[in-house]
């Protein structure tokens, strides 16, 4: 255990945090999907005809929008916990506008690549992705802001490392 007149630790770095979650944002956001299209029995992509390219072009530009709006949140100071929404709203219409326009340009038709956007922005895909950018940016946020150390054996003296 710590003692209480320990020195405190240096925060994490943010792009420590960012790199960190991100991954889980990652691997959160498919798991949700793969989970609730398997439980659900129900597409991700729910127009037909598009292919797989606008669920993999929504995925890479969401992680990108993650990881720049998380970096914007935890600029220098006390980042707040309410940045978390932010990112989450981003990420949500970041994947839902790639999407629609990879989804139009797949099937060569606008209205296709619409649909796709308003369904995707209605539907439980952008819930399940703006669900797992909220919780990987909190987890980001508390990552820079505590100060805590590493853990302690009984026997170890604050001296080492």
């Amino acid at each position: 255990m710590s003692q209480p007149d320990a020195p405190r630790t240096p925060p994490v770095r943010p792009a420590v945090a960012i790199a960190l979650t991100l991954a889980g944002f990652f691997a959160l956001m498919i798991a949700a999907f793969g989970m609730v299209s398997l439980l659900a029995d129900v597409e991700v992509v729910p127009v037909a005809g598009v292919g797989q390219a606008p669920g993999i072009v929504g995925v890479v530009v969401a992680c990108g929008v993650y990881a720049g709006g998380t970096a914007f949140v935890l600029r220098p100071g006390n980042p707040a916990y309410t940045g978390a929404l932010f990112v989450a709203v981003a990420v949500w219409f970041g994947y839902s506008l790639s999407a629609g326009v990879a989804g139009a340009v797949a099937s060569e038709d606008v209205a296709v690549g619409l649909s796709l956007m308003a369904r995707l922005l209605t539907g439980w895909q952008g819930g399940v992705v703006g669900i797992a950018a909220a919780t990987a940016a909190w987890c980001a946020i508390a990552l820079v802001r505590t100060h805590a150390g590493r853990p302690r054996w009984p026997w170890e003296g604050p001296d080492e490392v």
